[in-house]
């Protein structure tokens, strides 16, 4: 129980930094927000511990950064859509 609590709770926290992060518009922000899902989703996609040598793999692998950055450049591109179009 007190894993899903955990678990969840860091969802809901990072759900609400995006959404906060999307209403102030800027091509900044949106980056770093797709960046962030990225950074999350490489840290969990191994396994269910975040240790700290999982957070310095993520960091240190071309693969890793390459995931990130077009997940940051995901949340960009969805800013462009939604704004001009």
């Amino acid at each position: 129980m007190k894993k899903q609590l955990i678990d969840q709770s860091a969802h809901f926290l990072i759900g609400m930094l995006i959404v906060y992060l999307s209403t102030l518009n800027t091509i900044y922000f949106s980056f770093m927000a797709g960046a962030l899902i990225g950074v999350v989703r490489e840290l969990t996609e191994e396994s269910d511990k975040i240790t700290l040598s999982a957070v310095k793999n993520v960091f240190s692998s071309v693969n890793s950064l390459l995931d990130i950055l077009f997940w940051g450049l995901g949340g960009m591109t969805i800013l462009i859509i939604t704004t001009y179009f």
